[in-house]
């Protein structure tokens, strides 16, 4: 292979204009006819094989090639996989090894002295060659030196080859991606003359990939082959483009090349300079803010004694009145402290009897002091302060503990998922793993992961109209009703994290690390945000520009703010009429459910997602995954749960037969929608009316089910589900789960990108990544709450004085 390696290189270095007007190894000048001679010499080893360019051997092969064209071009259902075509690429990779047969097969013996030496003087004569093609003198000299560096067996310069591509197994699996060992190029060091002016220079080794696009591969997509290559870190990226160019001409004239080699180090641009100066300034309020929390507000309140009051009574209170004083002291913020601090200590039971004995009631009260805006404003930044808020296991008076546990169980799957999903183009054996998994029953969690973000629909639909309600009833009706804090807080929770998130990964991304399958530039995933964030903010990218999406991901955000804006259209009738309420959210389900099934019938869309079953069509995304047409039936389902639980103020009784029917509805369902599409490739695979149908009804359904749940919890019939989705650590987890969600994607692709070699997929492997995938992406959400999330929560009740 290090050989191999030489012949390329030399293929490239060699490269000068022939009597004929022609560049290349095919010229007919005397240096490219060393050139050919060399590498025909450098191939000995198979010439001892072949004997001779025109030996019975080398005909075989030639038409054992020759059968594989054919079969590419005439079958159009063979290719590498059972049900895979590969015409086109797999031609062209037949023809490229055809072509090379000649170079193979020689009477050459492997000689590396007469190799060395030979390929010595035909570079001295090509770096002029270079030059003139565009090569710059610098790049020029320094592959002189190197090859010097070859004839004389110095080990820097074998490091080079070594440190280049190798073929690997699997290559039929589609392993296209051959990446060298970026560390041992980068590791290269050497002193050398240059041979232009005599002056020592160093010689440091840069990082380059090649890829050629394959096209298209049915069954698997659009294929490139990535290739890893070292060369001189004073040869630009059109220095290695220019060379790479000269060499593929000649192999296959049409031929499409991509270079890129990764900088040592990028200057900062002016976006990545403003963010950091915004950063700089937020960590400037942050530590200032936890200063003075902690050393002015923390130790007034450590040194100043609570006052005690006494009170005795006669008789005691009734027995209701201490059940509910002991859940306001439950429902407060640490052990027997309510939400404003006080400690209370009342009654006692008896030991011996039922009755409640009377004793003195001891009030340890410390009064709150009262702090001007800007002091709040200051304090809303404390470190101290947030980390408690976030990281405490209290909730307020009313709060369903059932939907922490379901908030971040949903968040786990769609972190699952994608681990998978973002996974796919730094894999080198995504092929032949998909290919398993895809008729593994155990699998359709995975590939119906996307109905998680439908959960958050449904928790979505459920919170609003239950906080919503009692909001309503609290002011004394709509008229009353601040609609314009009700707007403006859904807007403020959600953008300031979110445009935190878009703007570092937009400006800084390309800056935090390096690797050798690393993008150039921005993260693929935020390429268009420079000119596209604005279509974010307005919170409208599900519809504007979707094929040139920002945050692909922060489609779901569009949806549901779309969704909450038009919420009181339901939330209205219901306050004032049940029937009127009804018959709308009724008619709002119908529309969800009829909507969803005519866009799928008309698009073709499929349900299953196999090969047999066939291709997705391409605007599948555009038209039935993303718009909100389809996506609001799980949030009318949870408006309308919510409106149940605000007017049965969470009880409800259902007798034992009925809950247990319909705990059982609700998992059929859920496994219905997960594992009802599963087919074995031959059976069971869907028709157009029958995808559609799934299309129309698995969404709503699905939230259905969700929010049964929900309701069974909040009213008191979970059972054991209740407890385990109510367990106290889901509650900060709970609260995570939105900054998670903007920063889990970058996560991942700062992993997969920095790795030096391609991810292979096996159970244990996606385990592994799945779980550091889930801690890194909620250790992110957590410094991003903390610092950025809380304190402009804290900004919104100092301005607007909100208790």
């Amino acid at each position: 292979m290090k050989y191999l390696m030489i012949l390329v290189c030399l293929m490239i270095f060699s490269s000068v204009e022939g009597d004929d007007g022609t560049l290349g190894i095919f010229g007919n000048n005397t240096i490219s006819q060393n050139a050919t001679n060399l590498l025909q010499n450098a191939m000995g080893a198979f010439g001892q094989w072949f004997q001779n360019p025109n030996a019975e051997t080398v005909k075989r092969v030639n038409n054992l090639i020759n059968d594989l064209l054919s079969f590419a071009k005439d079958d159009s259902d063979g290719g590498i996989q059972s049900g895979t075509n590969t015409t086109g690429s797999f031609q062209d990779i037949l023809q490229v090894i055809q072509r090379l047969i000649p170079f193979i097969a020689t009477n050459g013996q492997l000689d590396p002295d007469k190799i060395l030496s030979l390929g010595s003087t035909v570079l001295q004569g090509g770096s002029v060659a270079l030059r003139s093609a565009g090569v710059s003198p610098e790049c020029s000299n320094d592959v002189i030196q190197w090859f010097n560096g070859l004839q004389q067996f110095h080990g820097w310069a074998w490091k080079i080859v070594d440190a280049g591509f190798k073929i690997p197994s699997d290559v039929a699996g589609l392993n296209m991606r051959w990446l060298g060992s970026r560390e041992e190029c980068l590791s290269v060091l050497s002193d050398g003359a240059d041979d232009v002016t005599g002056n020592m220079q160093q010689f440091h080794g840069k990082y380059c990939r090649l890829l050629f696009p394959l096209g298209n591969i049915a069954g698997a997509g659009k294929q490139n082959l990535l290739l890893g290559t070292c060369a001189s870190h004073r040869c630009t990226n059109e220095d290695v483009t220019t060379m790479v160019t000269m060499v593929s001409k000649q192999i296959k004239p049409d031929i499409q090349i991509i270079t890129s080699c990764l900088e040592d180090s990028l200057e900062l641009d002016s976006g990545a300079i403003v963010t950091i100066v915004i950063l700089a300034i937020l960590g400037f309020m942050v530590l200032l803010g936890t200063l003075y929390d902690v050393f002015v507000v923390q130790l007034s309140a450590f040194n100043t004694t609570p006052s005690v009051v006494i009170v005795k009574r006669s008789n005691p209170p009734p027995y209701t009145d201490l059940e509910k004083l002991e859940g306001q002291i439950n429902e407060g913020f640490a052990g027997e402290k309510n939400g404003l601090g006080v400690e209370v200590k009342g009654y006692e039971e008896s030991q011996t009897s039922q009755q409640v004995e009377p004793v003195a009631s001891v009030i340890q009260q410390q009064t709150k002091p009262t702090r001007g805006v800007l002091e709040n404003i200051l304090l809303s930044f404390s470190v101290y302060t947030n980390g408690y808020k976030i990281l405490g296991a209290n909730q307020g008076s009313g709060s369903i503990g059932a939907v922490n546990g379901i908030r971040f169980l949903s968040m786990a799957w769609v972190i699952l998922g994608h681990t998978y999903f973002f996974a796919t183009n730094f894999t080198v054996n995504m092929f032949d793993f998909a290919g398993k998994k895809l008729f593994q029953k155990s699998f359709m969690a995975v590939i119906y992961a996307s109905v998680s973000v439908d959960s958050f629909f449904a928790l979505s639909g459920v919170l609003v109209a239950y906080l919503s309600l009692r909001e309503l009833k609290k002011v004394g009706g709509v008229s009353k009703f601040n609609w314009f804090m009700f707007y403006f807080h859904r807007f403020w929770r959600l953008t300031p994290p979110y445009m935190l998130v878009l703007m570092i990964g937009t400006t800084l991304y390309k800056y935090v690390f390096t690797g050798a399958m690393k993008v150039d530039g921005d993260s693929m995933y935020m390429i268009t945000c420079r000119d596209n964030w604005w279509i974010n903010l307005l919170y409208i990218n599900n519809y504007v520009k979707t094929d040139e999406g920002c945050m692909g991901w922060s489609w779901y955000l569009a949806n549901d703010m779309q969704l909450y804006i038009i919420s009181p259209l339901l939330l209205v009738p219901l306050f004032y009429s049940k029937i009127l309420g009804g018959i709308i959210s009724g008619l709002f389900i119908v529309g969800a459910v009829v909507t969803s099934g005519l866009i799928s019938y008309h698009g073709g869309y499929l349900a299953q997602g196999i090969p047999q079953a066939g291709p997705q069509p391409e605007d599948f995304q555009k038209h039935y995954y993303v718009p909100v047409w389809t996506r609001f039936g799980p949030y009318i389902v949870g408006l309308v749960t919510g409106y149940i639980l605000y007017k049965t103020k969470c009880q409800c009784r259902i007798p034992k037969v009925l809950n247990i029917i319909l705990w059982v509805i609700c998992f059929g369902t859920i496994c219905a929608i997960v594992y009802g599409p599963y087919s074995d490739g031959e059976t069971h695979i869907f028709t157009e009316t029958e995808n559609t149908v799934f299309n129309a009804f698995f969404r709503t359904a699905w939230g259905a089910a969700i929010c049964w749940i929900i309701f069974a919890c909040a009213t008191g019939h979970g059972g054991w589900i209740n407890q385990v989705l109510s367990w106290s650590p889901f509650i900060p987890l709970g609260r995570l789960t939105y900054c998670a969600y903007l920063i889990h994607p970058l996560v991942m692709e700062i992993y997969y990108e920095s790795k030096d070699q391609p991810i292979y997929f096996s159970e244990f492997e996606t385990v592994y990544m799945f779980l550091g995938n889930m801690v890194l992406s909620y250790g992110a959400a957590f410094v991003v709450s903390l610092v950025f999330e809380s304190p402009m929560m804290g900004l919104e009740k100092a301005i607007f004085k909100k208790k």
